[in-house]
């Protein structure tokens, strides 16, 4: 009687459990070709299995800190590279901007060249960027913002280090805002790309110029996002990526206020037409103030995206800030969450700046008159075989700080190879 009881029980269990796998249908996300043993193999010790018939983990954080905090200031920022890593540094000097090439291994390539024509009001309040074509030429473009001049001024050079031509003027209406510009070299045609932000019928938008290796402006300037996926643009960054095309993140917002930015990011053709869709670098729920982002690529074409970000401010009276970052694929999919890169919180951590070497990414941000820097090394571990990782989209909240639980795309039959990827 007992064991009657006992398969009856069994028998509706077994009935209940396929109506409900029935019911939940195209829902039910599961790995393929991919067993239990396959995450326990070699060095995957590290990886935690969440449902094993849906195939739910929760890997290691995608980007690692390397290196504690520390103040170091003679180490440059707004640096631009070539594709040979020839860099060109430039710099602020009481009135003057300065700029000099030197090759991947720190030997100079050319004399030291003051760039501005008129006199800037100081250092302190004196922001700018740079490009390095792979030819050798180079612009700089920059903002005063301490002298109230509402202008935002560039200067390109040939490769042999001489003016192409006086300063030129970026934007065509004042730049009331006192927005920072930034330039990308575009070695497929040869030119210098400037994105600056300024009124476009009656909102504010990020504008391309483009400009030849002698200052002289090609065409009018036009619309970087046409489908309008912000309202207001303001501070923008730019990186190269992998086949010509290039990668932009903005601090942007459907409403004209400086008190609730977010930061975008978004990839572009050589040609200027958008490859993906904008994607929001912060994590939903985080309503404070986000914005002048700083954005570079490691080896692999994944990016680091990092701003400067009010999250953490619980004061009703001052305002403190600190440095986030979001990791990203090449196809812009997040890869873990947000993190804060500095790890010691200060009053006024801002003006995040990235550069990738040495198989790291470089990350600094200034605090008061100092500049912190760290360094992040990309994790090479747990990725699919077939999709190289780039199929882990979407995420559920993370059970840990600074954790994220994934699931495989169903459409992807790769599996997990965690073994340290050969570059």
């Amino acid at each position: 009687m007992k064991t009657k009881y006992i398969l009856s029980f069994i028998s509706v269990f077994i009935l209940a459990t396929l109506l409900y796998a029935l019911s939940q249908g195209g829902h039910i996300l599961t790995w393929q070709e991919t067993s239990v043993a396959d995450f326990f193999d070699n060095e995957r010790h590290n990886l935690i299995i969440k449902n094993n018939s849906g195939g739910e983990v929760r890997l290691p954080d995608p980007i690692v800190k390397t290196a504690n905090d520390h103040i170091n200031n003679s180490i440059p920022r707004g640096t631009a590279y070539d594709s040979d890593g020839n860099y060109l540094r430039v710099w602020v000097v009481w009135d003057n901007i300065f700029a000099q090439k030197f090759t991947a291994s720190g030997d100079t390539l050319s004399p030291k060249i003051r760039v501005n024509d008129k006199q800037i009001s100081n250092a302190f309040d004196t922001k700018f960027r740079s490009a390095l074509l792979d030819n050798g030429s180079f612009c700089v473009v920059w903002t005063d913002q301490g002298s109230n001049d509402n202008t935002m001024y560039g200067q390109a050079f040939s490769a042999l280090t001489i003016k192409g031509s006086a300063n030129f003027i970026i934007n065509e209406v004042e730049n009331g805002s006192n927005h920072i510009p930034a330039v990308w070299a575009n070695n497929n045609d040869g030119n210098f790309w400037i994105l600056y932000s300024r009124q476009y019928n009656g909102k504010y938008k990020i504008l391309v110029q483009k400009r030849d290796i002698q200052g002289s402006q090609i065409d009018s300037s036009f619309v970087l996002n046409p489908d309008n996926p912000t309202n207001y643009e303001a501070e923008v960054s730019v990186t190269s990526g992998e086949n010509g095309s290039f990668v932009v993140a903005w601090g942007g917002n459907n409403e004209n206020t400086s008190t609730a930015a977010d930061v975008y990011i978004r990839k572009f053709s050589a040609a200027g037409q958008p490859l993906t869709q904008a994607v929001k670098a912060i994590r939903e729920g985080k309503s404070s103030y986000q914005g002048h982002p700083s954005v570079c690529k490691d080896d692999d074409g994944n990016y680091l995206a990092a701003w400067t970000d009010a999250r953490d401010n619980h004061s009703t009276t001052s305002v403190s800030f600190n440095i986030y970052g979001q990791f990203f694929n090449p196809e812009l999919k997040k890869l873990g969450i947000n993190f804060r890169i500095n790890t010691k919180k200060y009053s006024w951590n801002s003006e995040p700046d990235i550069r990738f070497r040495d198989d790291a990414f470089e990350t600094s941000g200034k605090w008061r008159n100092d500049f912190h820097h760290s360094r992040y090394r990309p994790r090479r571990s747990g990725i699919c075989r077939n999709c190289l990782g780039r199929c882990r989209s979407g995420y559920d909240q993370p059970p840990f700080p600074n954790q994220e639980r994934y699931r495989h795309k169903r459409s992807c039959t790769g599996r997990l190879d965690w073994a340290k990827r050969n570059r």
